[in-house]
């Protein structure tokens, strides 16, 4: 699936599940434009905190489904903010590391930290 589609799929899913509501069923739940949803879902506006919680709440999402979410919204997102109020120093440092230079990063590299990162998510989950 491409990235910047997939917040859009994960949007159309969502009221598909939800007795095959149209755009203008959602945007009326979330209290916003259908203009406004449509262009989240085409990815031309982005998607607030404050929507993601209004999504979460209207729609009774679990904590996976809002995780899902979020990673979809900030995988789209042309930036993206992060707190490191509550790392360690060299937890900062290796977040300001790697967005500094990610984009220098070949392909088997990354690879090794998508596998490292997925290996200790999977081990926090058990």
């Amino acid at each position: 699936m491409q990235i910047d589609k997939a917040l859009s799929i994960y949007l159309k899913r969502l009221r598909l599940d939800h007795n095959d509501e149209r755009l203008i069923d959602m945007a009326n739940k979330l209290n916003i434009s259908q203009s406004f949803l449509s262009a989240i879902e085409s990815g031309k506006r982005n998607l607030s905190d404050k929507l993601v919680q209004k999504i979460v709440e209207v729609y009774g999402l679990d904590e996976m489904a809002e995780r899902e979410l979020i990673h979809l919204r900030d995988l789209t997102s042309h930036k993206i903010n992060v707190t490191l109020e509550n790392l360690e120093k060299e937890q900062k440092e290796t977040v300001v590391q790697f967005l500094s230079n990610v984009k220098d990063l070949d392909e088997k590299s990354l690879e090794k930290i998508n596998l490292i990162i997925k290996e200790h998510k999977s081990d926090s989950e058990k």
